[in-house]
Parts: C-alpha cells; sequence; structure tokens
C-alpha cells in the first residue's frame, strides 16, 4: 500500500507540473499579446534569461575547476586543518550558515525556473525556444520527483525488510521505551536492525528511526545498551538529528540533478558549497558527540556507559586491524551462520590479543581527523577510573539470532554461491601452497602470496612472503603484504619496518593503506613519536599519491608513449599469445619526471569471467614481479575497445584466430 501511494504521489506531482506548463503556454497564447511593451520585456526577458544561463555554466565551470584542482599534500592538509578550527569554533553557527546557504542556491533555481516559465508566457507556441523550455523544465521536476521516489521507495524497502516487529523484540523496544521516557521525548520510533556493530539514530519524516546492530546484541549488556541509547537520543534532544534531516532534504534536491546537464543551470557553486559544507559536518562530529556524551553524566550511566563503548571500539580493532573477512572455504560444509562465526573469529582475536588491547583501552589517542573521541578521552571526561570488559553474558543472543535467521533467509542463495566459489579457491590456494617446490617461479609466488593473503589463511602468507623477498627483498606488493600481517594482525613491530620501505621508496599502489595501517597502529597504543614521524613523510606521499592517481588514468587527450622491447612486455605477450585475449594494448603516460605503463587486455564481451580472471592473475603477478618500473593493468570488452580508435595505434597484440 505505501509503494502504491508512493507511485501514485509521483504521477499526481507531475501531472500537477504538466498542468502548470500547458496552463502558462495557453495563457500566453491569449494574453501575451495584450500586454504593453510586449516586445520589449520579451526581449529583456531573453537577455536577462540568457546572462542567467550563461553565467551559471561558466560560474558551475570555475566552480568544478576550483575544487578540483591538483593540489600538493602541503596544501591538502593545510585545507582540512583551517577546515577542522572553524568547524569546531561554532559548530551551532556552522550549522545555520549551511542550512541558509543551501536555501539560498535553492532560491536560485526558483529564480531560473521562474524566467523559464516568463518566456513560455511571453514566446508563441510552437517554437522551437518554447519547445526547449518545457523540456527543460519538465525534466526538471521530473528529476527531483523521480529521484525523491527512489528515495522513499529505498527508505519504506528499508523499514519493510528491516523493521524489528515488536512481538519477536519487545524486550528491545521495552528497553528503548524506558530509556525515551526518561527524556520526555513523545515521537514515535521504530527499531530497525543491520549487520554492523553500530547504534545509531536519524529522523524520517514523523518517526524517530534506532538503528541496532547484530553485532550492539552480541556485544553489550542490557545496562551497556541502555547507557548508549541515553548517548544516542542524546543527539535528538540536541537536534542533530533535526539538522541532519534538514540538511539530507536540501542536498537531497540538489544532487538528483547531479548527473544531468541541468545541474549546471540551475546550481552554481554547487561544487565549492558541497565539498565545503560536507567537510565541515564531517570535522564537526566529535564536537556533538562530546556533546552527547554529556547526558550520560546527567543519568549516571557513566561505568556501564564505558564499558559498553570500549567492547565496541575493541570489535572496531578486529574489524579494521584484523583483516579478517569470514572465509567461508575454511569450512568442509556450508555453513549459513555466517554472522555468527564472526562473532566467534572476533572472540578468539579478544583472547588471542588481550596484553595488546589492554594498551589500547588505557593509551589510544584520538586521530587529527577522527569523528569520534578516544575511549581513554571519554573515561578522562565520564570521570570512570577503570574499564570493565567481559562478553560472558551474551545477553541478547537470543535476538541477534532472530536477525540471523532473517539474514540467512533473505541471502541463502548468496551464501551457498560464495561458498562455493571460495571453497574452489580455498583448496586451490592451500593444494598450490603445499605444491612449492624449487622450481615455482617468482611469478606464482606472488600470485599464490596474494591468494592466501585474500582468503585469510595469513600464517601461510607469511610463508610465502618470505620465500618471495630471499628472491626478490624489494618487492613491494610482498613488503606491504608482510607488514600488514605482522602489525594488524600479530602487532609485531616488525611489520612497521616493512610497511615504512612501501612509504621510503614511494610504492604509490600500497602508499595511503601502508600509511592508514602505521596510523592507526600508533594511535591505537599512543605512540605520538610515531605519529609524528609518520606526519613528517605523510604530505609528500599524499604529493606520491596523487602523481600515482593521475598516472593510472589515461585519456584521448593525453600524450601516450609507445613502448618497445621491455621485459615486462614481452612475458606479457608469451602469456596472451593464443589466449582468450582479442587485443592487447601497451602504452607509457609520463608526469613529473614519473612514468607509468599501461596494459589493457581486451576480451570478447561474452568470455568467462574465471577465464578472464586466470589470465589477468597471470599477467599481474608477472608485472608485479619487475620492481624497477610501474605497471598498470585493466581489462575491457572488445565491443567498447572497437569505439576507442585512439588507442589502436598502441595496439601490441592482436589474436586474428578470435
Amino acid at each position: 500500500m505505501k509503494k502504491i501511494k508512493i507511485y501514485l504521489k509521483m504521477i499526481l506531482e507531475l501531472t500537477l507540473v504538466l498542468i502548470s506548463i500547458v496552463g502558462v503556454v495557453v495563457l500566453g497564447h491569449f494574453f501575451s499579446d495584450k500586454l504593453p511593451f510586449k516586445n520589449v520585456i520579451t526581449i529583456i526577458v531573453i537577455v536577462l534569461y540568457a546572462i542567467n544561463i550563461v553565467s551559471n555554466i561558466i560560474i558551475n565551470k570555475k566552480d568544478f575547476d576550483k575544487v578540483n584542482a591538483k593540489k600538493s599534500g602541503d596544501e591538502l592538509l593545510n585545507i582540512l586543518l583551517e577546515t577542522k578550527e572553524e568547524a569546531l569554533k561554532d559548530p551551532e553557527v556552522i550549522r545555520e550558515r549551511t542550512i541558509n546557504k543551501y536555501n539560498k542556491i535553492r532560491l536560485y533555481s526558483y529564480v531560473t525556473l521562474f524566467l523559464m516559465y516568463l518566456l513560455l508566457f511571453l514566446w508563441p507556441y510552437p517554437s522551437v525556444l518554447s519547445h526547449v523550455l518545457i523540456l527543460i523544465v519538465f525534466f526538471y521536476f521530473y528529476s527531483i520527483i523521480n529521484s525523491k521516489r527512489k528515495e522513499k521507495l529505498e527508505k519504506n524497502n528499508l523499514l519493510i525488510n528491516s523493521e524489528m516487529n515488536k512481538d519477536e523484540f519487545k524486550e528491545l523496544y521495552d528497553i528503548v521505551d524506558s530509556v525515551i521516557r526518561k527524556h520526555n521525548v513523545n515521537k514515535k520510533y521504530k527499531i530497525v536492525y543491520d549487520y554492523t556493530s553500530n547504534l545509531s539514530i536519524n529522523e524520517q519524516d514523523e518517526h524517530i528511526i534506532i538503528f541496532v546492530g547484530y553485532y550492539v546484541l552480541r556485544l553489550l549488556t542490557k545496562k551497556e545498551l541502555e547507557a548508549a541509547l541515553h548517548h544516542e537520543i542524546a543527539h535528538f534532544i540536541n537536534s542533530d538529528t533535526d539538522y541532519s534531516l534538514k540538511f539530507s532534504k536540501l542536498h537531497s534536491n540538489i544532487a538528483y540533478l547531479s548527473n544531468s546537464f541541468l545541474f549546471k543551470i540551475f546550481y552554481p557553486n554547487i561544487y565549492s558549497l558541497t565539498f565545503e559544507t560536507e567537510l565541515l559536518n564531517y570535522l564537526s562530529t566529535i564536537f556533538y558527540e562530546r556533546k552527547a556524551d554529556d547526558i550520560i553524566n546527567q543519568v549516571g550511566c557513566n561505568q556501564d556507559f564505558i564499558n559498553g563503548l570500549a567492547k565496541v571500539y575493541i570489535y572496531g580493532l578486529y574489524y579494521e586491524q584484523y583483516l579478517e573477512d569470514i572465509s567461508l572455504g575454511r569450512f568442509d560444509e556450508i555453513n549459513y551462520n555466517v554472522l555468527n562465526v564472526g562473532f566467534n573469529d572476533f572472540l578468539r582475536y579478544y583472547n588471542n590479543n588481550l596484553e595488546y588491547i589492554n594498551i589500547f583501552l588505557e593509551k589510544s589517542m584520538v586521530g587529527r581527523f577522527d569523528t569520534h573521541p578516544s575511549i581513554v578521552e571519554r573515561k578522562e571526561r565520564l570521570n570512570v577510573d577503570k574499564i570493565e570488559v567481559s562478553f560472558a553474558k551474551d545477553e541478547f543472543k537470543h535476538l541477534a539470532d532472530l536477525i540471523e535467521e532473517k539474514f540467512i533467509k533473505d541471502n541463502k542463495a548468496n551464501i551457498e554461491e560464495q561458498y562455493k566459489n571460495v571453497r574452489e579457491e580455498y583448496l586451490k590456494a592451500l593444494k598450490d601452497f603445499e605444491s612449492i617446490n624449487e622450481n615455482t617461479t617468482l611469478e606464482e609466488l606472488i600470485s599464490l602470496e596474494v591468494d592466501l593473503f585474500r582468503l585469510s589463511l595469513y600464517e601461510k602468507a607469511l610463508i610465502v612472503c618470505n620465500k618471495v623477498l630471499e628472491i626478490n627483498p624489494d618487492q613491494a606488493r610482498t613488503c606491504f603484504i608482510k607488514g600488514a600481517i605482522l602489525l594488524n594482525l600479530y602487532h609485531n613491530e616488525e611489520g612497521i619496518t616493512y610497511l615504512y620501505r612501501i612509504i621510503e621508496e614511494n610504492h604509490s599502489e600500497h602508499l595511503t593503506e601502508a600509511i592508514q595501517i602505521l596510523g592507526t597502529y600508533y594511535s591505537s597504543i599512543g605512540n605520538m613519536e610515531g605519529i609524528e614521524k609518520l606526519r613528517s613523510v605523510q604530505t609528500s606521499s599524499l604529493d606520491n599519491y596523487s602523481d600515482y592517481d593521475e598516472l593510472s588514468q589515461i585519456t584521448q587527450k593525453d600524450n601516450l608513449v609507445e613502448v618497445s622491447d621491455d621485459e615486462g612486455i614481452n612475458k606479457v605477450l608469451e602469456i596472451v599469445k593464443d589466449s582468450a585475449v582479442t587485443n592487447a594494448v601497451v602504452a607509457k603516460k609520463i608526469i613529473n619526471n614519473k612514468e607509468m605503463i599501461h596494459v589493457i587486455l581486451v576480451f570478447n564481451d561474452k568470455e568467462k569471467g574465471e577465464v578472464v580472471d586466470d589470465i589477468n592473475n597471470k599477467v599481474w603477478s608477472t608485472l608485479d614481479a619487475i620492481n624497477d618500473k610501474e605497471y598498470y593493468l585493466r581489462t575491457i570488452g572488445l565491443a567498447f575497445y572497437k569505439n576507442l580508435k585512439w588507442l589502436h595505434k598502441f595496439e601490441v597484440y592482436k589474436n586474428n584466430n578470435i
């Protein structure tokens, strides 16, 4: 019924748009000629409209170029630091200013629309101009109305598919009721589940929506959940959710046109406004988190709040650092209880890393651009002496099991397909690992270490990494994988050495990942010296990554160079010869004295995915084994390739048998 109402509303709104357009045209047909000085007025309106459109397009282009202009690492860092200072100086004023700016830009679009309607009234129908104006006006409204319909359907489907039934989850509703009553909140609410470790709140139409993650129910006790809910309700009391709703509606009305040319006509300066407001909203989050924490002091549930928060933070360590994607392939038979498996993996991580976790709970620091205070800061602000963590109770497992039942029901076919694919990869990787001997090539080892890493077979991946580094000590990807496993999985600081080799030698592909892993680790153990050292190389690393990002893209405008007699390319040609590859293209791009060789493999559009993946892996491993050059591999379909005629002159292979 809700879906039908959404569609009926869309039809009604579009009908009203058509009526308004036809009405203006009809009125113009009968009355515009009676206007005194009609021709003069028409010319003035046309001139105003032309100036409006042309200036909008020019401003929009300059605005886009300004936002997307290449910036050095120092410039980017300064922008972030200055924006953060502004965001935290007076966040409430910034919110008000943001809403006002969006209202002004929306008003500007209404002025443009008014000029269009005025021209439709003045200009005789039918004519080329009137047809164009009608199409623009109708498409403007259609884009907004249709996008709103999609958004409402998505929200409606979310509530239909994920809303917690009040009978099944009565225990949870009773807890939320008791918390809400304490704060005299009268607004209706709904509880929606997801598969995360998050507890969050927002507003949607006439309801408060409370999101409760599966892992929240597995992690927290009843008292800890109540304390966390007090914090979330504080966001409603402090009008954070109201602001988010207002901002979302204003931003959405503009974003609906973001993929059309109309964006340039109706919304000048939108790029810089969007960039500025989204950055300010992000960087000011920590202020509102601290403000919401104040309610915990008023309620007096400080200890329970910190205990529960510590559990969520610890789960975050596991999720972000442990690299553990649940590998279904490790089971001899399919295990549908994916969420429960993930939680048991987390408990193993917790029990195996207590020393590191205790350091984290005592010393962790908030990063320069983090959105939430650290557990240490929150513990001090709420005057909690000691954090008490225990996962023994599992009080809400029966509710979490209901969520998992729904998850399995909705995803059973996907789990089965995933298991089938991963199980085959898992067994193949184990077989390849057992088959390693003195004849195994460097390329085969590199390919295997990546597969083992991806399949969470970390101990075996380390063994293969060591074999690769014996042959080639400078192999960049291997240094990254070994460093990531040692630091994230075992918290072995030997991993720092390998990750710093990526940074110091400017291996662009893994540069940002290496910096992120090191930064997270240093922050988690409160190592300020390590953070400062990392910051000293961060801006130059950003410059190198920026060059890498630009190098990795190729367009018709680039001055590409042909490549001849290259060791890696000669090996690639041997691999693709008489294979499913229809064409191979090789071209070099150079920026700031840095160069990258692009390798493009072309396949028939109906070629099987496993065939493409197999050839890609062989080519990629071959190129990755060469240290002194940067290669970038991509695959495209034959039909698409035929349209890229500017690439054909760089063709180095063509399979005449296909």
